[in-house]
């Protein structure tokens, strides 16, 4: 079954950054870009998303004078997906490279780290023969500090991106919702 657009937009107009959207009278629906995701970059321009990027709307059209109609706020509205992407439904998106490295598809967020453990052991009644030994245990609670550290910061990158909700799916497009 083909994925069915179901469009309820809400639209803006976004200047475009000229590099990754540009207007080509001679393209069909005037630019490449059309039907690509985009993102808000920090000169305030549209511009497709990158690897990871946080995904604004779609690039519903791109006008003569470089700027775009995008959707911003839409439900059932179909994105491209990824160069060997696979998304599932309830999936929350952000940006993905497809072929050939091209900009504006997106792929599911990935999941979050598994929880790191920390041993809790009483130093303070351990009677160390020598400052080897007294080294290696600070050492060893620096590691598992560190590791939950990294677990943590990588958590807080996952959970706060992601946009969207994956409605359905097929081996091409994304169906989502945008809120």
């Amino acid at each position: 079954m083909a994925l069915k657009e179901h469009p309820f937009v809400v639209t803006s107009s976004f200047t475009a950054d000229g590099d990754t959207i540009t207007y080509d009278k001679n393209a069909e629906n005037r630019s490449a870009a059309v039907g690509k995701a985009f993102k808000v970059n920090a000169d305030g321009k549209a511009e497709l998303v990158a690897d990871g990027d946080e995904i604004v709307g779609k690039v519903l059209a791109v006008d003569e004078d470089n700027v775009i109609t995008g959707a911003y706020i839409c439900g059932g509205l179909r994105l491209p997906l990824g160069d060997s992407v696979t998304v599932a439904r309830g999936d929350k998106l952000v940006g993905a490279l497809g072929a050939d490295s091209a900009k504006g598809f997106v792929k599911a967020v990935a999941a979050a780290p598994e929880a790191v453990s920390i041993t809790d052991t009483d130093y303070t009644t351990t009677n160390f023969a020598n400052f080897a030994e007294a080294s290696e245990a600070v050492d060893s609670v620096v590691d598992e500090l560190t590791s939950t550290a990294t677990a943590v910061n990588a958590l807080g990158e996952i959970v706060n991106k992601g946009r969207g909700l994956v409605v359905d799916f097929d081996e091409i497009d994304a169906l989502v919702a945008l809120i």
